[in-house]
């Protein structure tokens, strides 16, 4: 289950499923931290359950099933990407501390 804005791109939900090989199904409520603090708020009272809120508050959009040859790539992909970034972790921290000067 995808939530937030990423969860509105078909190409970022794609991306994902890809990567990790599993399915991804993107939740379709808008605001859903609000909507989650509310089933906090309503199952504190003791208005609804657990279970209830878990079962009537979720909205879901289609699944998206992973594309296995890209999902292989990915994986074929990730060790190099591990180490690239192993070698330049120092160099994203300067980056980043030159990106928050004026």
């Amino acid at each position: 289950v995808v939530a937030g804005r990423g969860s509105r791109s078909t190409l970022w939900l794609q991306i994902i499923a890809d990567a990790f090989g599993m399915p991804v199904q993107p939740l379709t409520t808008a605001d859903q931290s609000a909507v989650g603090a509310a089933m906090l708020a309503a199952t504190g009272t003791g208005n609804l359950t657990i279970a209830e809120a878990t079962t009537r508050w979720p909205a879901y959009g289609a699944m998206l099933e992973p594309n296995p040859p890209t999902h292989r790539r990915y994986a074929e992909l990730l060790p190099i990407f591990r180490s690239a970034y192993l070698r330049h972790r120092d160099d994203f921290a300067a980056l980043s501390k030159l990106s928050e000067r004026p």
